[in-house]
């Protein structure tokens, strides 16, 4: 059996590809490598992983499948994988014109980054938005990841 790789794509590759790339990972599915990677990784400011995303890994038991370090996305990374999953329309928008990306298996799951102009006020506050933001995003995820597993295992029998 052939051996299916799934990458997924956001911004900076240090919340929603990466929790994306863990829960499919933590599924063990057979014949499946799973990677991710972001269009801006290489200017993060936010170091490893966002805290948002770390507090969802750990309460969500997957850090063992969380990678350690973010990755810059680049054109040989789609030369590689069979199917890419982008988070926004923006990120394939961006992956055509500057990787010059034309792979016809794709699929864009229009799942929002948090958004910098949604936090204002005090910093309790901020955080507080930011952990029920990353909750409902990663709901998102997970049912997309769950459809995406479902497709894998029915092309693996």
């Amino acid at each position: 059996m052939k051996t299916i790789h799934v990458h997924f794509v956001c911004t900076g590759n240090v919340y929603r590809s990466r929790l994306a790339e863990a829960y499919l990972l933590s599924k063990h599915l057979p014949n499946v490598k799973v990677s991710s990677s972001g269009l801006e990784a290489s200017g993060n400011k936010h170091g490893p992983i966002s805290w948002y995303a770390a507090r969802l890994a750990k309460r969500h038991e997957l850090i063992p499948h969380l990678k350690n370090l973010w990755t810059q996305t680049s054109p040989e990374i789609f030369t590689n994988t069979d199917i890419v999953i982008f988070m926004t329309d923006r990120q394939h928008e961006y992956a055509k014109e500057k990787f010059r990306f034309d792979k016809k298996s794709f699929e864009v799951w229009h799942i929002e980054d948090l958004n910098k102009a949604d936090f204002f006020g005090t910093k309790d506050d901020n955080d507080l938005r930011r952990i029920e933001h990353s909750e409902k995003t990663f709901e998102q995820i997970k049912q997309k990841v769950d459809e995406i597993a479902q497709k894998l295992t029915h092309a693996n029998r």
